[in-house]
């Protein structure tokens, strides 16, 4: 088993490389992390999370970071971790409680973050989730915008095809099912509201905690912004991403605000919606091939802007 566990962290690394890439040519070689110490009360500050199987010093994110930081010089730029460690921090990304994690990086962020008037929030894949479950949770901690790449909001109810004879991906798909916390069996609903340990807490899908609606109602201040790849097929379904749901009795996707979290405003993206601070954003490509000018686009438009036009 542990073979195994070594063998799928190398698997994701290849992955994260695979999709990163394309950013990695565009951008050269850099530092793998800035910082800025100005504790100004003007400061302005941007918290990155990492998707699944990369870390907070990688030199993927040390690329995002370099063009946020071109935009902006002054720009405080925190990379979200969950241990110093390189390479703990990536396991810790795959195998991690994320409950745990959450409590973990919201004292975090109390402790490192300079005083700001603004902080906005990018989160890539699952990192997207896991800052949306920060603004539920974390008392105290606010953000202007946030800005997802890929996410599974909805979760995820299967992962990528594999072909008949490939064991590996099947053992991998089968012992991610496990592990990843969003995972959402849309054929056995009931199971899902039984067994899950992370998701079905953060979206309300229980109908019992409604004090995290009123919490990411407060402290989104701004915008969230969902985008989504056209070509993902690594987030089962894509439109998770857009908070999409899929009817198993009328075999369609439901769109946004056709779901029972938005009608029953189980979160309060039904609030936020009708008061404009939901957008929805497109990149045609696989998941997390994300190009230098969209992130140029994303960095103008809504780092450090608390009126979007």
């Amino acid at each position: 088993m542990k073979s195994l566990v070594v063998l799928i962290i190398l698997l994701f690394s290849a992955i994260i490389d695979a999709q990163n890439a394309f950013i990695i040519d565009k951008f050269g070689s850099v530092t793998s992390e800035i910082h800025n110490d100005n504790d100004d009360d003007e400061q302005q500050v941007l918290v990155l999370w990492h998707g699944m199987g990369d870390s907070y010093n990688s030199s993927s994110m040390a690329k995002v970071i370099e063009v946020f930081q071109s935009s902006h010089p002054d720009l405080f730029i925190y990379s979200i971790r969950i241990d110093e460690d390189n390479d703990k921090d990536q396991q810790l990304s795959i195998f991690g409680n994320v409950s745990l994690q959450v409590d973990q990086v919201c004292q975090d962020l109390q402790k490192n973050l300079p005083n700001a008037k603004i902080i906005d929030g990018i989160g890539f894949s699952q990192g997207g989730l896991f800052l949306r479950a920060l603004l539920e949770t974390c008392n105290n901690f606010k953000l202007n915008n946030l800005i997802t790449f890929g996410s599974p909001h909805n979760g995820i109810y299967d992962l990528p095809m594999c072909k008949n004879q490939d064991w590996f991906c099947k053992n991998r798909n089968s012992l991610l099912k496990k592990q990843a916390q969003y995972f959402r069996d849309i054929y056995s609903y009931d199971e899902y509201l039984k067994e899950s340990v992370f998701l079905k807490y953060i979206n309300n899908d229980d109908g019992k905690n409604w004090q995290y609606k009123d919490n990411l109602i407060e402290n989104l201040q701004n915008k969230l912004v969902m985008v989504m790849f056209n070509q993902d097929q690594t987030l089962v379904p894509k439109q998770s991403a857009w908070f999409y749901d899929f009817d198993v009795s009328l075999n369609k996707l439901l769109l946004f605000n056709e779901t029972t979290s938005f009608n029953k405003n189980l979160i309060g993206l039904k609030t936020l919606y009708q008061k404009d601070k939901v957008e929805f954003l497109t990149i045609d490509a696989q998941h997390m091939e994300i190009d230098q000018n969209f992130l140029k686009f994303i960095s103008n438009k809504y780092i450090g802007q608390t009126k979007i036009i």
